[in-house]
């Protein structure tokens, strides 16, 4: 017997100020990678000035993700939003570091003040 395919949930909260915060919980895997494709292109197509995604809640998250969330950031800033990272200290977020130097910010940190988002490049 085969494993079962693991489980994604991501809820959307309603925009305030002109942030719309997405709540991941579970798992990105090959299985859900487009779970949360979907998810984040539908948040900043309204046009919302930042997108907040918490991914606190994810325990797992495979490299293909992590390219998902860097596409989506390059995407969003085209379009004028800032797409903003909160992850757990660990291995997300050094990936995310390493490969695009995107620079997730802490569980229970605020959004940072919309054009504040900027990469930070490792040297």
């Amino acid at each position: 017997m085969g494993e079962l395919p693991t489980q994604l949930a991501i809820d959307c909260l309603d925009a305030q100020d002109g942030v719309v915060r997405l709540v991941a919980r579970g798992e990105v895997d090959l299985y859900t990678l487009g779970v949360l494709e979907a998810a984040v292109e539908e948040a900043w197509r309204p046009g919302p000035a930042t997108v907040v995604v918490d991914l606190t809640g994810v325990t797992f998250c495979c490299v293909a993700g992590a390219g998902v969330l860097i596409a989506a950031r390059s995407a969003a800033a085209v379009h004028g939003v800032d797409l903003v990272l909160v992850t757990r200290p660990g291995i997300l977020r050094r990936v995310l570091r390493l490969v695009d130097g995107l620079e997730p910010v802490p569980a229970g940190s605020r959004p940072p003040p919309r054009g504040a988002v900027a990469p930070v490049r490792l040297p």
